[in-house]
């Protein structure tokens, strides 16, 4: 009996064990649920839109004119200063004209000159052609003295020496006759020298009228200067830089276009589309127009460059100034207007669809401004359907398939 006690010990220790692990509480199995993400949707409905496309720019004009000293010259005088308007023909500087005065003086006496040579070859002509008849009148009666004196000798009533006295007279007036006819020939050409030379003599005398006028700096176009570069008792050297003035008439804003739009753009100016751009500058209003593209990009650059004429608000708009412009480009159809925030990456948004949200890629076609001022991106695609609700809210872990459920829901 003994002998099997301590098997019957371990029997019921072991039965004991049994009992407690089966006496146990059981745990139920936990269930893992799925998160459902909380966003926000819009119901869409495609329209035709004019997208808008920020862009920034910088002001500058195509007419801006860097006046320099035709001469050398000490400044006189400056009659304006930086940022002040000038009309056309506004005198912006004065050089001293003391030195061009004494040139044009002395050009003017010169012309006088030739004018006064030309005038008395005129004189001697009108003399030549006058004495030339009473030349030849005297020939003749030489000739015929020398006939009579031939005739005398013949006849042993006149000398030798008497004969040859006339020839000798004779001889010397077809001489003189012949110097007559010369001049009287030569006229025209002496006449050409004289005109050629007044004509370098004009010329001179308006080249020192000109550099006469150069000492007054005007304007050329209604305009504001930039820029005076010189002082009153500075000495200037012909080509040196004296006042800058741009046209304000002409003010222009250069932008780049992105890459992505240029096509659509390009299209429309080709196509006679007018393309404007807005913007707000120190609280004025400003309105341009699309005029062209640069004829080079620059390496390196996101798109081309394009030049926006401003047509309203360029009074006061200094050169160099930033501006952001907003450009209306050509209209497009079945497009939709979407918060930024519903956009992932440049081209995927989700729609909603029961409990999940599905991918969708769409094409960015511009953006568009709101009557509160605030922007949106425009978006179109094949798929987006009216009624479709769109998820708005931008999700850290958005993917395909993502449970959601809207929130005022």
């Amino acid at each position: 009996m003994r002998r099997f006690l301590p098997i019957l010990i371990l029997a019921i220790g072991a039965g004991g064990l049994v009992a407690l692990v089966n006496s146990k509480p059981q745990r139920e199995a936990l269930e893992a649920r799925e998160k459902v993400w909380v966003i926000d949707v819009l119901t869409i409905e495609p329209a035709t839109v004019t997208p808008q496309l920020s862009l920034y720019g910088r002001v500058q004009s195509p007419r801006t004119a860097h006046m320099s000293a035709a001469l050398t010259a000490d400044v006189r005088s400056v009659e304006v200063l930086e940022g002040q308007y000038v009309t056309a023909g506004q005198t912006m500087v004065v050089l001293d004209d003391r030195e061009t005065e004494l040139l044009r003086a002395q050009r003017m006496a010169e012309a006088a000159d030739m004018r006064a040579q030309i005038d008395h070859e005129r004189q001697r002509h009108e003399n030549d052609i006058k004495a030339l008849e009473r030349e030849e009148k005297l020939l003749a009666l030489n000739r015929r003295e020398v006939k009579r004196a031939e005739k005398l000798a013949k006849r042993k009533v006149g000398s030798e020496a008497q004969i040859d006295q006339m020839r000798q007279a004779e001889e010397r007036q077809g001489l003189a006759l012949d110097q007559r006819r010369f001049s009287i020939n030569e006229h025209a050409s002496r006449n050409a020298q004289l005109e050629a030379r007044l004509a370098r003599a004009e010329s001179l005398l308006h080249r020192a009228e000109l550099d006469l006028e150069r000492t007054r700096v005007k304007a050329p176009f209604d305009g504001r200067v930039s820029r005076v570069s010189v002082s009153p008792g500075d000495r200037v050297r012909g080509g040196d830089e004296i006042v800058t003035v741009y046209n304000t008439a002409e003010i222009e804003i250069r932008a780049q276009i992105p890459t992505r739009q240029l096509p659509r753009v390009r299209d429309a100016l080709a196509a006679g589309e007018i393309l404007e751009a807005t913007a707000v500058v120190d609280g004025r209003r400003l309105r341009a127009r699309l005029d062209r593209f640069t004829a080079e990009v620059e390496r390196g650059g996101g798109g081309a460059d394009a030049y926006f004429r401003v047509i309203e608000g360029a009074k006061g708009l200094p050169l160099g100034r930033t501006v952001e412009l907003r450009v209306d480009l050509p209209v497009v159809h079945d497009s939709v207007a979407l918060p930024y925030e519903a956009v992932y990456g440049t081209h995927r948004i989700y729609r909603l669809e029961g409990e999940r949200m599905r991918t969708l890629q769409v094409e960015r076609v511009g953006e568009q401004r709101g009557l509160d001022g605030s922007t949106r991106v425009l978006v179109r695609s094949p798929e987006l359907q009216p009624g479709d609700r769109i998820v708005i809210t931008q999700l850290p872990n958005a993917m395909d398939g993502l449970r959601v459920r809207v929130a005022e829901e």
